[in-house]
């Protein structure tokens, strides 16, 4: 195949999935192979930035009242680096399953989504990471879901009595 595969660029040796490729690429870019290595080594040494803290500094910014409501806010909110224990999970699941019996595979991954981003304290990056989705599965999920359930009086209330069921416990 024509150019240098990426790993070489980027110095390493394992060779890319079949048809990966550079050559063609480099070529519209005008570049070469080591010109290309050069331009990702340049960026090597800058430092990187965490936005998080940066968004945390700003949050607590501002008068004393203001930085108080702030804190107020966030008490008892779950740190993000928590994990949701196995009892929470098994909760959710357990719920799902009980009032969605039939749901097959691909359709019980979207109720547990669902489940989880409306009734639990879970982010939609920490319910993707949970279940090896993105947080747009989630999303999309809870989007879908919810138009489904619109449109079919049914489902709907099915969805209220997973609700429900979620509540009691």
């Amino acid at each position: 195949t024509g150019g240098p595969q990426l790993p070489e660029l980027c110095g390493r040796s394992e060779s890319s999935p079949v048809g990966v490729e550079t050559g063609p690429i480099l070529e519209e870019l005008g570049m070469d192979g080591r010109g290309y290595r050069d331009y990702l080594e340049s960026g090597r040494g800058d430092e990187l930035i965490n936005p998080f803290q940066r968004a945390a500094a700003k949050l607590v910014l501002g008068s004393e009242p203001f930085a108080g409501r702030i804190r107020e806010m966030l008490k008892g909110r779950p740190d993000p680096g928590d994990q949701p224990s196995l009892r929470e999970i098994l909760r959710v699941e357990g719920a799902v399953a009980a009032i969605f019996p039939e749901a097959g595979p691909a359709r019980r991954m979207r109720l547990l989504l669902y489940a989880h981003r409306r009734h639990s304290n879970l982010r939609t990056m920490e319910i993707g990471r949970l279940y090896c989705r993105t947080h747009g599965a989630v999303f999309l999920a809870v989007r879908d879901l919810e138009a489904e359930a619109t449109e079919i009086p049914a489902f709907a209330t099915r969805l209220r009595a997973l609700a429900k069921r979620l509540e009691k416990n």
